[in-house]
C-alpha cells in the first residue's frame, strides 16, 4: 500500500488458481484512517475460498517483495520521510522537500 492506493499485488506460496475477493483489501484500506503512508497488508484465502487479513506490517520493515526497483524506492522513501519529519519540524536543520515520486 502506498498513500492509500494498492501499489502492487504479489501471491508468494499455496496454489496459484486461488483468487482473493478485492472488496476484503479495499474493507482493510478504508477501515484504518490512520494507517501510515506506506504498508504491507498480507491476505490468504482459505481453502472454502474466504479471503481473510493475515498480518499488516509496516512499511519501514518491508523488503522488496518483487516491487519494480523504482516503485520499492517510492515505497520505502514516502514512509522514510513520514517517519522523521516530526523531527525536522522540531529541529530546523534541513527543510523537507515535498513529497514526490522518483521518476527516469
Amino acid at each position: 500500500m502506498l498513500d492509500g492506493q494498492v501499489l502492487d499485488v504479489r501471491p508468494y506460496t499455496g496454489d496459484y488458481h486461488a483468487q482473493f475477493d478485492p472488496s476484503v483489501i479495499d474493507d482493510a484500506i478504508s477501515c484504518w484512517k490512520d494507517a501510515p503512508i506506506a504498508y504491507g497488508l498480507d491476505i490468504g484465502v482459505t481453502r472454502d475460498g474466504r479471503t481473510l487479513v493475515v498480518e499488516v506490517n509496516d512499511g519501514y520493515a518491508l523488503g522488496n517483495y518483487g516491487l519494480s526497483p523504482l516503485n520499492s524506492i517510492n515505497f520505502h522513501k514516502a514512509r522514510w520521510k513520514e517517519m522523521v519529519k516530526p523531527y525536522f519540524e522540531k529541529n530546523d536543520i534541513f527543510t523537507m522537500p515535498e513529497n514526490e515520486n522518483i521518476s527516469f
